[in-house]
């Protein structure tokens, strides 16, 4: 409804309305035939040069060439490309452009506001919108633009070939750039469209409309391409697409450009808004130009010739102009409510507003309008005439966008409201009266309009004279069509404008109508009758686009099928809680009209559909218009009533009333459609029914044939089932040096594969790597008795094979031959560099040079590793940090004897050569791991094999890492690697696989549930590391481990189950010693993790206690029934940083590690206020990451002083019992990998026990520990004889012993450490996670591989970071998938470095590196933590399929390295990327006619069974009968495309299989639902009591039936639903009401009423004054002056 409170308080409680109406006649004077010139200047603002300044003239010859060639789009109407046989894919960008874009469209009628966008990319950071929704119609959508759209606009963006310093270049123009700091703006060249007519015309009004990327509703934040999250971007002014300093301009008679109205930066509209709002609409109006000072307040009484004429007195606002001759522009006088205040009257071009009032500028004299003279030239004072436009855009609100124009428009806008001697508006929004079904109706608006033309200012034959004045300036355009508004005014409401009122007038629209032109002149001259309609009619003169596309909300279907005609004005209304319609197949043609079209979707979905009285096109769903719960709009009263202590007057004058016809019988006809049906996997294709999913699919047009095999076994040669792309690493470096002729012999024509050649699928074809194509066109073979040849086809093979003796021997010798034609003795063309592509050096494999196996940048490291990282125990005590700047793990000493790890490390071996698999003969292992070239039986691979060294006694493998670094041109945020952990699959019971160079990762003192699981675990791995400082071993590391149990799940250190601690004896704390007793006997171990819950401390009564929390036990009793453990923390003492008190809390910011419930003594303020002893209420953090600490206490303030906190220890007891259980299972016991950064601090340990036997010291450490034999610790806080420095002589995983002469001492409790002398990198877990990881035997690498592996055995890792404040999060991936999101709160300094390492022995085989600036996954509202196994599969088997995805190049690079092919298509990220050498990836260009179905109405490259599909198209155009596109192998196997491949290469189509027909009738739906033969309760028993009112209504009334025929009602569901509901609505008779009411025309179509229509003894004539009723057509007459409106409602 029209809403505002103070218009509708006019209307209920005014006795008195000063009611009016006006009548507006409106012309968009944009007509093909007067176009004379369309096009685009150049204008460069701040170059310099001819194009600083846009020209200031018309030009028809354009000697300067200002605008000639100045814009890629279409400038001609109808005008496409040339039919030539170029290719498209071939054909220049800017052929592209005019497509999809065209200036001429900007300049017809009937342009949509902002929001049908075409998708266009710039390399510019962009975004797309979602496209469904309940608020699809005010959010922007994107659409592919195609060169048959009905619907296009015009961009700026282009791209010009110029002479610059005697060299051609490219440059674009059209895109904003360099943004200015202070305004935010960015200037933007060439963005100047202008039109030209051939004959002037008259205009008061400018229509603007952009493109403008928001929407008026906002979603929550976005997550962009690189993973970051930002606000809306599709909301809001600071993202709107829109010029902000821009002139709108008119050329005058004399071919000059003159300002209408010039915007700049900081330019608004009046109430404040931005001059664009999200619609991307600006109108401009001329007229009087009305002081500021009475904008709100003016009204133009008349133009006088004498000062007499003006009253004395007049309102304020009230205005006349006093004109003494026709010529002189006059004095305007204005009221301020008691005096006039004179103006020099002047004319221009203001804002105007799209809502009417009476500030609108219209021409209400057509002939002889007024006029007067200025600067010798004629001016009309309600009009201007105009020989062109042009917008002249300098710069836009952001940086890098084009500007995107859609509209400039010259309009007349007539007020005949003193012309019209009636007209009828007739509303409908359905028949809810008249016919059998409720809703499910698109209707028209019609009309009628007389007109008292008694000037003939609305005939073409009054041609107008500028020298007289006589004659109508509409001559020459009555044959145009009309928009006539009509309004009803309610005039003189009080509104309040700041501290005081002013009476407004309200405009209020009843309807917008059209003509296609004014009536030729009658006999009655005066008087024309003229039929309206409303856009109705457009629908009826568009056809339908041709679409077609599967399961889409109506909504949806209404919003593709009106943005492909180029109408954006749309909205739906829906009730709460509504469900869409779904349509499973959505379809319409071009045989059909629009209208057509939008009258089956109202039918099927039986909803209503009308233009609203603002030109909308609404949809409204069924539940909408007769609604079960929905609020009433507005109560029409019958007699004067007293509501909310006021008067409220009536508005209804007279009624009737009926009651609907009942409808108890009836059918829907539906038809299913049937697209071709198929299984939605590969994989499901051996599955029972019950297991697989189906999908429907498009008709294949086109598949690619299977080639000829490249070999045969037999003379016959063979044919493959589809057509194969290689993927194969070169042997030998391929230069860039291009292929030429050297005295006659062709030199640098040849690419050396090795023997992985055996991998080449065809004799000629494309390679593709490192962003260049290279053409190739035969293969050598070596064939026995004859050499080498050149093949190029299959038919040569077969020769050379059957000239062959018995046994004899042809094969490939790895040698291609790059393609070449000589000529005459000269080189014409090469291979080399095709499509454009640069020509760069390929590099074969790892040499000697690489930073991969150059020593200097390997390290070694020793850890702490047993202890923090393979140690069952997640609690873990780290030591604080000792300097960053120190190094760390370089030197460990055992026995006195130092072991300086880089000179370990560089003994690792790092190659990529491994053994050919398929040879009958090759090297050991061990033989290839130090091999620097291929021999026999190897192949060259694309892979680092990385392989730890062998390793004294002394060091234990686990706590020893090799690493190797490089060095990065930038500062990456993204790291990645693929990896393999080679080894073997064992057979034994008590191990899964061996890991090569396995070692003990886990100690032996785990049980296990599985007894065929062997209690000691072994493994071996490696990973990825960066950030890197290669001299001090500090970095981030994420390292996965290969075990000998591949599954850990059964493994754990104690029993999960729960306890309760009993109330006697009590819970005793004596000096942080918690002593708890169980109430049965309990398996926890010493060392376990246990949660205390439902303590209460009875001496701090109203306190948090500290007992409860989660603990490390450290003794237990021997009945097993008490234990204890200790609350100390570990800091006793924290400095105070700042102290902030609200009132009745204090929270001091320190480094501390108290929890609730511990007691601190707070010292050293001034303020004794905040000094004393609390308990701590929480711990937390402030806004910035600092630790807090708050206690309870009534004072407020901030203090900022330095001040100390220190720990009391607490002795208390409890009697009130509670729980204990151990961790929860959540927790990782057997942690395979692994996120971790390394530090530099002191190896520390606490101790739980001593003991002294036999002058052997004996200290057990709360968990497992990294100690050696032979290694100096330092004991410390254990008390005397076991303090001071010693040798390690003997270890456990959880205690050391030493040489120590003293007594024999028992096994007792204790405190204190253990420190290692020697500096060892501690590793600080940031991330634990379990997964079954599996060795690979690492032969299958660069080539085809085999898919017997059950699961997985290849890993691609990945971890990107953000920093946020004095923080880092970091995103981790596993195989594409994000596993886990981690905080450092004490980050790592950086280095723009990542390294390669392997743990101990291990041998690792990595095949790419890679990094990337941008991330992928930032996003602050998502916080993931995946369990970190669904990485590693989907299901329990590898198909095919999955081998294409597991051992292809990961997802992340295909997104970025391999989609960059043109430069039309760059890449959205900065990447490193390595893969240890070349592969080379076959290539194939297609060019095809569809032969299996055609022509298609949409077409494209199928899409595969694969999650990635191992291919990437580039350079698609599918049209209706035919592709081009290339297609490059994306993954480092070979492909196979087409046949049962799971990367089928295929164009599909869309178009149905089979269609069948059913009729629901009302008795079929309740034979259904009510189940006859059931007498049970529940949905059966309603549907029975309704199938009874329905027979009893059928005697009553008869048999009254309806048919409802339904294209898009396809499934019996739908059916049902629609069946359902119509019977709801129509079985029993409900009232429709005629009522004449007046005092409310803001009343729409829609709306929900009550009807308050009482006798004069208060009895309701109609019904209960609460019953709800639809407005379902609205009648409005004007006779007489006067307004009448009938409305009709039916009750809902």
């Amino acid at each position: 409804m029209f809403r505002d409170e103070y218009l509708e308080n006019e209307l209920k409680h005014s006795h008195t309305i000063e009611s009016g109406q006006a009548s507006w006649a409106e012309i968009n004077m944009n007509a093909s035939y007067n176009i004379d010139v369309v096009g685009n200047y150049r204008y460069r603002p701040g170059s310099g040069g001819i194009y600083a300044t846009p020209a200031r003239e018309f030009d028809s010859a354009d000697l300067d060439n200002a605008y000639t060639g100045a814009t890629d789009a279409d400038t001609v109407v109808f005008q496409g490309l040339d039919n030539t046989n170029t290719p498209l894919y071939l054909t220049t960008q800017q052929d592209k452009i005019k497509f999809i874009y065209s200036l001429d469209d900007c300049f017809t009628p009937h342009r949509p506001r902002s929001g049908i966008n075409k998708l266009m990319y710039f390399g510019r950071g962009q975004y797309l919108s979602e496209g469904s929704g309940s608020t699809i119609a005010q959010r922007p959508r994107y659409y592919m633009g195609d060169r048959n759209d009905i619907f296009k606009y015009w961009t700026s963006y282009r791209t010009e070939k110029i002479i610059e310093n005697s060299v051609e270049q490219v440059k674009e123009y059209g895109i904003s750039q360099n943004k200015n700091a202070a305004t935010g703006t960015s200037i933007i060249d060439d963005a100047a469209p202008f039109v030209v007519y051939k004959n002037q015309v008259p205009t008061n009004k400018i229509v603007l409309k952009v493109q403008t990327n928001i929407g008026s509703v906002q979603k929550p934040d976005f997550r962009t391409p690189t993973e970051v999250t930002v606000s809306d971007p599709f909301y809001g002014e600071e993202n709107a697409t829109v010029p902000k300093q821009f002139t709108i301009q008119y050329l005058d008679e004399d071919n000059k450009w003159i300002n209408a109205k010039v915007f700049n930066e900081y330019d608004v509209r009046d109430d404040g808004s931005p001059i664009f709002s999200h619609d991307g609409y600006l109108e401009i109006g001329y007229g009087l130009l009305v002081p500021e000072e009475y904008k709100q307040s003016f009204r133009l009484i008349d133009i006088v010739s004498s000062s007499y004429q003006i009253p004395e007195y007049a309102p304020l606002g009230h205005a006349y102009i006093l004109s003494v001759d026709k010529n002189d522009v006059g004095t305007l006088y204005v009221s301020d409510g008691g005096n006039w205040i004179t103006y020099a009257a002047n004319y221009g071009w203001t804002i105007g507003d799209s809502q009417a009032t009476r500030q609108t500028k219209t021409i209400k004299q057509l002939t002889d309008p007024q006029h007067f003279v200025k600067n010798n030239k004629k001016q009309y004072r309600e009009f201007e005439f105009v020989k062109g436009l042009r917008v002249v855009v300098t710069t836009m609100n952001k940086e890098n966008v084009p500007f995107d124009f859609i509209e400039l428009s010259p309009r007349l806008l007539i007020d005949i409201t003193e012309k019209v001697e009636n007209f009828t508006v007739n509303k409908p929004m359905a028949n809810l009266g008249d016919t059998s079904l409720p809703t499910g109706q698109l209707l028209a608006s019609t009309g009628s309009l007389t007109l008292f033309d008694d000037e003939l200012a609305f005939t073409d034959a009054n041609i107008f004279d500028p020298l007289t004045n006589g004659g109508s300036v509409l001559a020459g355009f009555c044959d145009m069509e009309f928009a006539f508004t009509t309004y009803q005014i309610v005039g003189n409401v009080d509104v309040p404008i700041g501290d005081s009122s002013l009476p407004w007038d309200f405009y209020i629209p009843l309807k917008t109508m059209y003509s296609d032109a004014f009536p030729e002149t009658s006999n009655s001259y005066e008087s024309k009758g003229i039929t309206l309609r409303d856009g109705y009619k457009h629908f009826e003169s568009v056809k339908s686009p041709d679409l077609l596309m599967t399961n889409v909300s109506l909504s949806y279907a209404v919003s593709t099928l009106l943005d492909n005609i180029g109408f954006s004005n749309y909205l739906f209304l829906r009730d709460k809680g509504e469900t869409e319609l779904m349509i499973p197949y959505f379809f319409c043609s071009s045989e059909q009209n629009v209208a057509q079209t939008l009258q089956d979707l109202a039918r099927s979905s039986q909803c209503a559909m009308w233009f609203d009285e603002y030109n909308n096109f609404v949809t409204a769903t069924k539940g909408y218009i007769i609604p079960d719960n929905r609020d009433t709009d507005m109560t029409l009263y019958g007699q004067e009533e007293f509501v909310n202590n006021k008067t409220v007057l009536p508005n209804i004058e007279s009624l009737s009333a009926n009651k609907k016809n009942v409808y108890n019988d009836g059918q829907i006809n539906y038809t299913t459609r049937y697209i071709q049906r198929g299984v939605a996997s590969i994989r499901q294709a051996p599955y029972s029914e019950k297991y697989k999913d189906y999908v429907y699919k498009p008709v294949q047009l086109w598949e690619v044939a299977g080639q000829e095999q490249l070999r045969t076994k037999n003379e016959t040669a063979g044919q493959q089932s589809g057509f194969s792309l290689s993927s194969i690493p070169l042997r030998a470096t391929l230069t860039d040096d291009l292929p030429e002729l050297v005295d006659g012999k062709l030199v640098n024509n040849v690419m050396d594969f090795g023997e992985s050649s055996f991998w080449i699928t065809d004799y000629e074809g494309y390679f593709y790597a490192n962003s260049e194509i290279i053409r190739y066109d035969a293969v050598q073979y070596s064939v026995q008795n004859v050499g080498n040849v050149w093949i190029t086809n299959n038919q040569e093979y077969q020769k050379y094979l059957a000239n062959l003796t018995f046994n004899g021997k042809i094969y490939t010798t790895g040698l291609v031959r790059i393609y070449a034609l000589v000529e005459n003795g000269e080189l014409t063309e090469h291979g080399r560099g095709q499509f454009g592509t640069p020509v760069v050096t390929h590099q074969a494999g790892i040499n000697e040079s690489s930073t991969w196996v150059n020593n200097s940048n390997v390290r070694g490291m020793h850890q702490s590793a047993r202890q923090y990282l393979f140690n069952t125990d997640t609690n873990l005590y780290y030591p604080e940090v000792v300097d960053f700047l120190n190094e760390t793990g370089k030197d460990i000493v055992i026995n006195g004897e130092t072991y300086n790890a880089d000179s370990y490390a560089v003994r690792s071996t790092r190659n990529g050569i491994i053994r050919n698999f398929m040879a009958g003969v090759y090297p050991t292992e061990s033989e290839t791991t130090y091999l620097k070239n291929t021999e026999t039986g190897t192949v060259q691979s694309s892979a680092l094999v990385f392989g730890g060294p062998t390793l004294p006694t002394a060091i234990e493998p686990s706590d020893f890492t090799s690493y190797v670094y490089k060095n990065l041109d930038k500062q990456y945020s993204h790291y990645g690697t693929r990896m393999r952990i080679i080894g073997k699959i064992l057979s034994n019971s008590n191990a899964d696989q061996e890991p090569l160079g396995l070692f003990d990762l886990y100690p032996t003192d785990l049980t296990s549930t599985d007894p065929s699981k062997a209690v000691a675990i072994r493994g071996g791995g490696g990973g990825l590391g960066f950030g890197v400082n290669p001299d001090r071993n500090i970095g981030y590391w994420f390292e996965i481990d290969a075990l000998t149990q591949a599954s850990t799940s059964s493994f754990s250190t104690a029993n999960k189950e729960t306890y309760n601690i009993v109330k006697s004896p009590v819970v005793q704390v004596v000096n942080d010693l918690v002593t708890i007793t169980l109430d049965k006997t309990h398996t926890i171990q010493v060392g376990d993790k246990v949660t205390v819950t439902g303590v209460s401390d009875i001496n701090d009564k109203g306190n948090p206690t500290a007992i409860n929390g989660s603990w490390v036990v450290t003794a237990i009793s021997q009945d097993r029934k008490q234990l204890q453990y200790s609350i100390k923390p570990k800091i006793l003492n924290a400095p105070i940083t700042n102290a902030v008190a609200n009132g009745t809390t204090i929270a001091y910011t320190s480094n501390h590690d108290f929890v609730a419930g511990h007691k601190v003594t707070v010292s050293g303020y001034s303020n004794g206020n905040y000094n004393g002893t609390f308990v701590v209420q929480s711990v937390s953090r402030d806004e910035n990451g600092n630790k807090t600490f708050v206690i309870n206490k009534a004072v407020s303030g901030t203090d900022s002083t330095v001040a100390q906190a220190d720990y009391v220890p607490l002795t208390t007891y409890s009697e009130s019992g509670g729980k204990l259980s151990v961790s929860d299972d959540s927790e990782v016991v057997i942690a395979n990998v692994l996120f971790y950064k390394t530090l530099n601090a002191a190896n520390t340990i606490e101790v739980i026990k001593k003991s002294l036997t036999t002058n052997v010291a004996t200290l057990t450490t709360i968990r497992n520990h990294s100690f050696v034999a032979g290694e100096q610790v330092s004991v410390n806080g254990v008390g005397s004889p076991f303090e001071g420095q010693y040798i390690i002589s003997s270890v456990t995983p959880n205690t050391i012993s030493y040489e120590r002469t003293n007594g024999n001492i028992g096994e007792t409790s204790s405190d204190g450490s253990i420190t290692s002398v020697t500096s060892k990198a501690l590793p600080k877990v940031l991330y634990r996670g379990q997964a079954e990881i599996l060795v690979d035997d690492g032969k299958f690498t660069s080539q085809s591989r085999l898919v017997t592996n059950e699961k997985t055995t290849v890993y691609d890792l990945a971890a990107e970071y953000v920093d946020k404040g004095s923080s880092r999060e970091f995103y981790l991936y596993i195989n594409d998938k994000q596993v886990a999101t981690v905080l450092d709160e004490e980050p790592l300094p950086k280095y723009q470095n990542m390294a390669l390492f392997t743990r101990g022995t291990s041998r690792i085989m990595f095949e790419n590196v890679y990094a990337l600036t941008d991330n992928l996954a930032y996003n602050q509202a998502k916080k993931i933590s995946m369990p970190v196994s669904q990485a590693f599969t989907d299901g329990e088997d590898i198909t095919q399929a999955d081998a294409i995805r597991r051992y292809g190049i990961s997802g992340i690079v295909q997104s970025t390295y391999l989609s960059g092919i043109s430069s039309s298509n760059p890449s959205m990220y900065e990447l490193y990327y390595e893969e240890f050498g070349t592969i080379m990836r076959g290539a194939k260009y297609f060019n095809i006619r569809y032969d299996q179905a055609f022509p298609a109405l949409r077409a494209i490259v199928a899409p595969t069974v694969n999650r990635a599909k191992g291919y990437t198209v580039s350079g698609l155009y599918a049209g209706s009968y035919g592709a081009e596109f290339l297609v490059f192998n994306n993954i480092d196997k070979n492909l196979m495309l087409g046949g049962d491949s799971g990367n089928y290469l295929k164009m599909l189509g869309i178009s149905f299989t089979q269609n069948t027909s059913y009729s629901m009738t009302v008795d079929d739906f309740f034979r259904k639902n009510s189940n006859f033969n059931y007498s049970g309760q529940g949905r059966s028993s309603e549907y029975k009591e309704i199938y009874q009112d329905i027979q009893n209504s059928r005697s009553r009334y008869g048999v009254q039936e309806f048919t409802l025929d339904t294209p898009y009602i396809q499934t019996e569901d739908a059916a049902e639903e629609a069946m359902d509901w119509i019977i709801k609505k129509t079985m029993t008779p409900k009232k429709t009401v005629g009522l004449q009411v007046f005092g409310v025309p803001h009343l729409q179509l829609g709306d929900i009423v009550n009807l308050d229509y009482k006798t004069p003894d208060g009895v309701d004539v109609i019904s209960d004054a609460n019953k709800k009723y639809v407005v379902y057509n609205i009648e409005h007459k004007l006779s007489d002056g006067e307004i009448a409106t009938v409305i009709n409602v039916a009750e809902v």
